[in-house]
């Protein structure tokens, strides 16, 4: 999804709101896609679903969605695990994101 300001209807991108903080970020992401399928290690989630066996997570620009009070971040099928697991999505409130995201990009959306 495309994100934009809507004072300035200019596009949020990553780098804008996540600045250097994206690898701390996907950290977290990873941590919560585990939590969300009820497992206690990436590695257990990976044998019991694939998820994470195409690659790690990551942010980019089409893949986050910034919503009331959390950010959603979407990965299609193939891009962390195969095509049976589907579209994996989850969802980080900016509680969780505290410190690792530009608020001012964030209040002004």
């Amino acid at each position: 999804s495309i994100n934009f300001h809507e004072a300035t209807g200019k596009i949020v991108t990553c780098d804008e709101l996540f600045g250097k903080s994206k690898a701390a970020a996907c950290k977290l992401i990873k941590e919560q896609i585990v939590k969300d399928y009820e497992c206690k290690t990436a590695a257990e989630l990976e044998e019991k679903t694939s998820i994470f066996s195409l690659g790690e997570v990551y942010i980019s620009n089409n893949n986050f969605s910034i919503e009331k009070d959390s950010i959603l971040f979407c990965y299609n099928p193939y891009e962390i695990a195969p095509w049976s697991e589907g579209t994996i999505y989850t969802r980080l409130s900016f509680k969780q994101l505290h410190g690792l995201i530009n608020l001012d990009v964030i209040n002004s959306k």
